[in-house]
């Protein structure tokens, strides 16, 4: 259907849009055709936009000239007939880099332009002509010129517009070269459905009002995307060319400025990149200077500081989620039970599974949504089914938020027993400072008590606290903590550059000391008198040391 629509606006044209025939005169001119597909073209009437364009790889140009209009209503418009009218026009096959025509036109010749746009490469003569038919065809109509007289004057026509919308040219005028550009003499090409008019510089819509909209933004990773690659760059497209809010041009040298690039929301932390725009001004590339965080959010916004060639200013945001750590090894939201979606599924389960008492109680988190933390009263923990084996952990990092405001020793955050691995807890007695405690253990049984310092106080204050142990054997500053994205504590060679796990396996304990050899949940295979008095919400244990930077930027994300 799309080549009779082709053909029979072409017929329309021919027939309404180059008047009266005119003798043919023998006397010639050579008539050199710049064609501008899209400069001065007006979306506003068409349904090809600039992006649209992109799609095209060739423009097929026809000129059609009123002495050669011989066509009678016995034609009809077959295959073989469209090839037969071939001979009564020019064509001509453009590609981007070859916009120039050079014709021999007789004197007083009446000329009109036709463009049409195909995705796949045709060509004139050979095999190729039978592609406007082929099953690879795909043409779309794009425009036209005003009528073009070739007079007997010096002047001739030096740079062709098109039109994209199918309005008819109505106000005459002669195009006429003044030495380079194009210069509307006559009143102009006005197109009366809704086009474009030149009338020495600008483009007036008169016909369908002031261009007053912005031009459409796409962003790469649209708004709510989630499983965005770390590397990923950031593509921010607009639907036809944008420059700064001042009229100069967008550039690689100031187009970082516009750009706002941020994790979790405007008013996160800023990341660094660079951005750079294509030579057609439609679209920018933000490429950050460093991989983006696992598991954070990333906003990104264009602020009014774009605008079109209308001064239609811009402003478009998105936000997106990186794809999840594959080194996250457990984590638990508690988003209304105790299982682990890391994907691994280390499930935490309920006390001992019987006896309702050992049950921890959902409550509610840092932000104030019901039934997203766990509240711990002092006799319940969550069992985990995840254990550590001997010589096992050369790396680790283990997070929680956690609530409080009892003052009692050896609340236990996270356990799989300080005497044969690692534990996280509020006011331990095993520390000299006790208000938090990292206590680990190596293969050789060498344990190690890290706490923060008595200058920063307790935080059983009532308050939500990001806290994180870290460990890594293969660094001389081994073991730290972390509250609230800051480094409160370190040590240095605490384990000689030893993995942490000892003598046998334990499996893991929220809430609660664990000395577990298997899944049981057992109240017996504890520390006895150990438990988590407060709350504990977003536990996370990674089988790798994150670096201080992901550890900050994993508090601003999630803080309340």
């Amino acid at each position: 259907m799309s080549q009779w629509m082709v053909l029979a606006l072409m017929l329309i044209y021919l027939v309404t849009g180059c008047g009266d025939l005119e003798p043919e005169m023998q006397n010639t001119r050579t008539v050199i055709l710049n064609m501008d597909f899209d400069q001065r073209s007006s979306s506003r009437t068409s349904s090809f936009s600039p992006a649209d364009l992109g799609n095209y790889k060739t423009h097929l140009i026809m000129v059609m000239t009123s002495e050669n209009m011989v066509l009678t209503s016995e034609e009809n418009l077959s295959n073989s007939n469209y090839l037969d009218y071939r001979s009564n026009q020019g064509e001509y096959v453009l590609y981007d880099s070859d916009r120039e025509i050079t014709l021999n036109m007789n004197l007083n010749t009446k000329m009109k332009i036709f463009a049409f746009l195909f995705r796949e490469n045709y060509s004139i003569g050979g095999d190729q002509d039978d592609n406007l038919f082929s099953a690879n065809r795909d043409a779309g109509y794009y425009g036209e010129s005003q009528i073009i007289t070739i007079d007997d004057l010096l002047s001739i026509p030096a740079n062709i517009i098109l039109k994209e919308g199918s309005g008819t040219d109505t106000a005459g005028g002669t195009d006429t070269d003044t030495g380079g550009g194009s210069t509307d003499t006559g009143g102009g090409s006005t197109d009366t459905g809704g086009g474009s008019t030149d009338t020495g510089g600008g483009s007036t819509d008169t016909g369908g009002g002031t261009d007053t909209t912005a031009p459409t933004v796409t962003f790469s990773h649209f708004n709510g995307s989630t499983g965005v690659a770390i590397s990923d760059n950031i593509i921010i497209t607009f639907s036809e060319a944008v420059r700064n809010i001042d009229n100069t041009e967008m550039t690689d040298s100031n187009i970082n400025s516009l750009i706002t690039l941020k994790l979790t929301n405007a008013s996160g932390a800023d990341i660094t990149f660079d951005g750079t725009i294509n030579g057609d001004k439609t679209v920018i590339t933000i490429n950050p200077i460093s991989n983006l965080f696992y598991s954070q959010a990333v906003y990104v916004a264009i602020g009014a500081t774009v605008e079109d060639s209308a001064d239609n200013a811009i402003t478009a945001n998105a936000t997106f989620t990186t794809t999840m750590d594959p080194l996250l090894e457990a984590f638990y939201p508690f988003d209304g039970n105790a299982n682990d979606e890391s994907g691994n599924s280390y499930h935490g389960q309920l006390g001992d599974n019987v006896d309702n008492s050992t049950f921890p109680t959902l409550t509610t988190d840092r932000y104030g949504n019901a039934d997203k933390a766990f509240s711990f009263d002092g006799d319940d923990w969550i069992a985990l089914d995840k254990y550590v084996t001997v010589n096992s952990i050369p790396e680790i990092t283990v997070c929680a938020w956690v609530w409080s405001t009892d003052t009692s020793n050896n609340k236990f955050i996270i356990s799989f027993d300080r005497s044969e691995s690692y534990r996280l807890a509020l006011n331990d007695s095993m520390n000299t400072n006790p208000y938090v405690g990292w206590d680990t253990t190596d293969k050789d049984g060498t344990t190690d008590d890290l706490g923060t310092p008595s200058s920063l106080g307790s935080y059983e204050d009532g308050n939500w606290y990001h806290i994180c142990g870290w460990f890594n054997s293969s660094s001389t500053v081994d073991k730290k903590i972390f509250i609230d994205g800051d480094m409160v504590a370190s040590n240095s060679n605490s384990h000689s550059a030893k993995y942490l796990g000892t003598s046998s396996d334990r499996y893991g304990f929220i809430g609660w000391g664990s000395e577990a050899s298997s899944f049981n949940g057992n109240g017996s295979s504890t520390h006895q008198g150990d438990f988590m008095i407060g709350k504990i919400d977003d536990v996370r244990i990674y089988s790798r040391s994150l670096s201080d930077d992901e550890i900050s930027a994993l508090y601003l994300s999630e803080k309340p």
